[in-house]
């Protein structure tokens, strides 16, 4: 899997955004990639973007069935994941 990272300065802070083509697992890595920020580094908010709602959904989905399926990141789980069109929300 090939990825370009675009480094760029941000009020005092490094982003970091990182590319790939199509057809190579970018869904699986986003998914590992959001759940090691809320529950490895503790990061309060992560956020996505994607080409439509859908996608954007589908991820939100993956993320919230494999925090809701292995028992230790259940056990750190405050209450359901929020649905709502718009206002989803996982907390930890």
């Amino acid at each position: 899997m090939v990825y370009v990272d675009a480094v760029q300065r941000l009020s005092g802070r490094i982003l970091r955004q990182r590319f790939a083509a199509r057809q190579q697992g970018k869904t699986a890595w986003l998914v590992v990639r959001i759940l090691w920020e809320l529950y490895v580094r503790g990061t309060m908010l992560s956020i996505h973007t994607a080409q439509d709602r859908s996608l954007a959904r589908e991820i939100f989905t993956k993320v919230c069935d494999l925090a809701q399926t292995v028992p230790h990141l259940a056990a750190e789980l405050d209450g359901a994941p929020r649905y709502a069109n718009g206002q989803e929300e996982l907390r930890l």
